[in-house]
């Protein structure tokens, strides 16, 4: 991405969060977390790492994860935004850009946060508010 394109998505991203932020979670509703997910996903973030070769380096999207993680939002970014378009782009080696069926995928992760072994049990998936499917990739890197 060149730099005055990473600066403008950047800039909308922190727009965003000035608009959605929460003084509270306890003070969040349904539908607004549900607008500000939808919101964010009309920024076009999962297409960043979804495509051959990549539209962002990781870098880029670590800065984006981190100006999202500088205000206090409820919408999910890494896990459904990030990291499952990037699994599904080099599990299929960039063949297919969308998930199976359309579904939102997040990532399926090992209590510690690492990919899972073979029979792990007690799986988590964390930053995935509006996903509807989890990734699930073992250790040894098979989906």
């Amino acid at each position: 991405m060149e730099r005055d394109e990473f600066t403008l998505v950047r800039d909308m991203l922190r727009a965003f969060a000035t608009r959605f932020r929460s003084g509270s979670a306890d003070d969040v509703k349904a539908q607004t977390r549900t607008d500000a997910q939808r919101a964010l996903d009309e920024l076009g973030l999962t297409g960043l790492r979804r495509t051959s070769p990549p539209a962002a380096t990781a870098q880029e999207c670590a800065l984006l994860a981190e100006e999202h993680g500088r205000q206090p939002l409820t919408t999910s970014l890494l896990g459904t935004a990030l990291l499952a378009p990037e699994l599904l782009r080099l599990l299929d080696e960039g063949e297919r850009a969308e998930p199976v069926h359309g579904a939102r995928p997040t990532v399926a992760l090992a209590g510690d946060l690492r990919f899972p072994d073979r029979d792990a049990v007690g799986l988590v998936a964390w930053d995935c508010d509006g996903a509807d499917t989890a990734l699930l990739v073992h250790a040894e890197g098979r989906a």
